[in-house]
């Protein structure tokens, strides 16, 4: 038995290494599609794809708030709408690149602008939370998930040469989207309302239709899908299939790496903090009564800061310039500083932006890093599943961040008021305390100067005598 797995084990170590040659692979195949020609218009749709996708995806903040007003539900289930649809993007990274690869990029693509556009256009009829929490939540961010992880990869297949350049540029596309986001969907809010504001989103979302069609597939994703049915058609017979089986799950031995499991915590911890910012300070704008221009500004700032974040770090990490893991965990510490002492500046508009502004910045600095670092913890050979591991440690950050704090607040809320009722009550008895010892001393001041009623036989009005003290 030990030395069936011994073999099997070596075997799939074998197709692992061969797996690392894939850039030397690309080379021998045909260039009319690789690095240039086609693959510049491919570029173009995939980045108008990512923008389009990051306009509607990051729309959820302001939404969030329409939600509220209009559904009346707790603070609690109507921000998990939110974080639901930006956690599907990233816990269904690797079912999207398994589809992508079985079947197509240009295949996963198409599927997903029509299951996002159906969602957008569901929610946007709603007459109940629940109907958003499935559209919204589920369907648009399905739909979603089968855009981004897929048009990533296109990219990847089309170039070589410039491939961490291109890839990088894609978040910092990402980026610029969230930043169009807000302003678009306020405006439309305020002049349209939420019904034609989902129906702007849904026509827009739409136009990624075109973006699959120019995504056809290149020689190197040919390639690999010829490969991919080349696997499936050895895997006819129950005892081959179950060796492929064991060669396929024997990837999991990653999480014996202990460095990137911590590194998978900390993923999960900065999207967190990234979720409740953009789901969470809209509202607390709102409720500070700072204005809906402040939402506006705060939200852009957070958009400028998190595409400069992402720039500057895709820029400055690797060969010759500073460390990738250093610029991650400072980046990190940073956040934790700033969130922490978030409540000694949080009267004043100018604290909302700085938060914004600092949050953006320095989770666009380990979202652009996030990839490189994972394959420099994990191994070349691990590439697929370290990639696809943290984005679904992005997504349960994102899912449990905004339910999360807005059970945080809720439960803060309980306890202001139990404390705001029990201080009154102590201001009560206090104040009874002392009107009780201020009669007392007014009646032995009566009696020692022989005019308390009592000593004529009529009785003291004590409630009389307490009023004219409060009046007094």
């Amino acid at each position: 038995m030990n030395t069936v797995m011994h073999k099997i084990v070596e075997e799939g170590n074998t197709q692992s290494l061969q797996k690392v040659k894939t850039d030397e692979e690309v080379k021998k195949l045909p260039r009319r599609d690789i690095d240039g020609g086609w693959a510049w218009v491919v570029l173009l749709a995939s980045y108008g794809a990512m923008f389009i996708s990051s306009v509607t995806i990051y729309s959820g903040g302001l939404f969030y708030i329409v939600w509220l007003g209009k559904y009346k539900e707790s603070e609690t289930k109507t921000s998990l709408i939110g974080s639901l649809s930006i956690s599907m993007v990233c816990l269904l990274g690797p079912l999207a690149g398994g589809l992508a690869h079985a079947l197509s990029c240009r295949v996963v693509i198409m599927m997903g602008a029509i299951l996002s556009t159906l969602g957008l256009l569901i929610a946007a009829y709603a007459n109940s939370l629940d109907v958003v929490l499935i559209s919204y939540g589920l369907l648009f961010g399905t739909g979603t998930a089968f855009i981004i992880i897929p048009v990533s990869i296109v990219v990847g297949y089309y170039f070589s040469k410039k491939r961490n350049t291109v890839l990088s540029m894609l978040t910092v596309c990402a980026a610029f989207g969230m930043f169009v986001s807000t302003p678009t969907t306020s405006f439309f809010l305020d002049k349209f309302g939420m019904t034609v504001t989902f129906i702007a989103l849904a026509a827009l979302q739409c136009q990624i239709c075109i973006t699959a069609v120019i995504c056809k597939p290149s020689n190197l994703e040919t390639k690999c899908n010829k490969k991919t049915k080349e696997f499936l058609h050895r895997a006819k017979s129950k005892s081959k299939y179950l060796r492929h089986c064991v060669k396929w799950l024997s990837i999991f031995n990653i999480f014996n790496n202990i460095s990137f499991v911590l590194f998978l915590l900390s993923t999960v911890a900065w999207n967190l903090s990234q979720s409740v910012v953009l789901i969470h300070l809209p509202h607390f704008i709102k409720v500070n009564k700072f204005g809906d221009m402040h939402i506006y500004l705060a939200m852009c700032t957070f958009s400028i800061c998190n595409a400069l974040g992402r720039l500057l770090s895709a820029l400055t990490a690797g060969k010759g310039g500073l460390d990738g893991i250093l610029i991650h965990f400072g980046s990190l510490g940073i956040i934790s500083v700033v969130s922490m002492t978030f409540p000694l500046y949080s009267d004043i508009p100018a604290g909302s932006y700085f938060l914004a502004g600092v949050t953006g910045f320095y989770t666009g600095a380990p979202n652009a890093l996030m990839t490189p670092i994972a394959v420099d913890i994990a191994g070349i050979e691990h590439l697929a599943t370290s990639s696809g591991l943290c984005y679904f440690a992005s997504g349960i950050g994102y899912l449990i961040g905004p339910p999360l704090a807005g059970a945080v607040i809720f439960t803060g809320s309980i306890l202001a008021m139990a404390s705001s009722y029990f201080r009154r009550q102590r201001d009560v008895t206090d104040n009874e305390t002392k009107l009780s010892l201020l009669y007392t001393n007014r009646l032995l001041q009566d009696i020692e100067i022989g005019k308390n009623t009592n000593l004529s036989g009529e009785p003291v009005d004590i409630g009389k005598v307490i009023n004219d003290e409060i009046a007094h």
